[in-house]
């Protein structure tokens, strides 16, 4: 429209229409007058043309100049849009750019992290091989990442007697994800020299030996790292009809006869401090595996860590104790599953978004007939 009306407001185009404006005066004034009054009517049709194409000549120029003054500052406007415009465009290339570099780093980690689990169950003993000297037993384990910082290590020693010992661990190391797994890989080497290579199969010094040797793989005499793991170990005595169990923080859980018992470990941790001379050693305390069946149960912190229920609370310990009691008499797969379904359960209990789960989870059961 602007353009249009600049078209139309050209000063060529007004000093034209005055002329054929004045034309059509002075023919008008012509007509009016006589031939006496012509001169008159002849100043008239000249003057009064010239005095209205004069001040609507000088608008129209005026007009004409701002015309030309927006169109130029709407062409520098639209150089700065096509400006902005490419600098946008450069900037979302680079994002797109370091968006995909992020991707594929993402990729790359998450594909080491998945070896790393491809690494980590090859580590954990065979369920087969429980099963073969403990048949009545399960395994429940959730590792909050792809890897976890929660293990567990089972391996049968011959010895001097002929049906030998059995030594089963579950541990909690410090940390969660590949922290956590690359501890957890320490401890699998160290109780595979202590028990394994060595053949010590007395708890408490595996606990003590294991303790010295984090304390020396993590350097922790010369530095502040205090990394460790809490963990509760069994050494079933076959011949004896003994279990001998220590912990390091870590409990056992025995059922016998609807009744439970929870037999505590000592309130030190594998690594995290040195222990000098002076230092109390782990205890091991003996359970006599007698004439009636029993039910051992042990277990990292992660199910009773677990947030969940109507108040977004933790599962904790005594409604953990009090469900295994519940469960206990039900075939060791079931009791599986009976676990696993009361945890679904209680991160879903608020009937909004799950809880997240909060902790790696492990949980050992097994039975011992008389």
């Amino acid at each position: 429209m602007s353009s249009y009306v600049a078209k139309m407001y050209n000063p060529w185009i007004v000093t034209f229409l005055s002329v054929l404006a004045s034309t059509l005066i002075y023919l008008i004034v012509a007509s009016l007058f006589t031939v006496k009054d012509f001169r008159l009517g002849l100043i008239l049709s000249v003057s009064i043309p010239v005095v209205i194409a004069f001040p609507i000549s000088f608008i129209m120029i005026h007009y004409h100049r701002q015309i030309n003054q927006q169109k130029l500052e709407i062409e520098e406007k639209n150089v700065e849009l096509s400006q902005s415009n490419e600098e946008i465009a450069t900037q979302r290339d680079l994002l797109e750019v370091k968006t995909l570099e992020a991707e594929t780093a993402n990729r790359n980690i998450t594909a080491s992290i998945a070896y790393a689990r491809r690494i980590q169950n090859a580590i954990l003993p065979s369920l087969r091989l429980i099963k073969h000297y403990l048949p009545e037993s399960f395994v429940l384990f959730q590792p909050r990442d792809i890897v976890s910082g929660d293990f567990y290590w089972f391996a049968h020693i011959k010895d001097d007697t002929s049906q030998g010992k059995s030594v089963l661990t579950v541990a909690d190391c410090t940390g969660h994800g590949v922290p956590g797994a690359l501890m957890s890989m320490i401890g699998n080497d160290l109780l595979n020299d202590i028990v394994e290579v060595k053949g010590v199969t007395q708890p408490d010094e595996i606990l003590q030996q294991l303790h010295a040797g984090v304390a020396k793989a993590l350097k922790q005499e010369e530095n502040d790292n205090r990394d460790g793991m809490e963990l509760a170990l069994c050494t079933i005595d076959w011949e004896q009809h003994l279990l001998h169990f220590a912990g390091a923080k870590n409990s056992l859980i025995i059922i016998e006869d609807g009744n439970l018992t929870e037999i505590k470990g000592d309130k030190k941790p594998i690594g995290t401090s040195v222990l000098s001379d002076s230092d109390p050693i782990f205890t091991t305390q003996t359970i006599q595996l007698g004439s009636k069946p029993k039910h051992f149960y042990m277990f990292s912190d992660g199910f009773q860590d677990q947030f969940g229920g109507t108040r977004g609370r933790k599962f904790m310990t005594k409604r953990f104790r009090r469900r295994l009691l519940e469960v206990h008499n039900e075939p060791m797969q079931k009791q599986k599953e009976l676990l696993e379904d009361t945890l679904t359960q209680w991160r879903s209990s608020n009937n909004e978004k799950p809880e997240p789960q909060t902790d790696d989870i492990l949980v050992m059961g097994f039975k011992i007939n008389a």
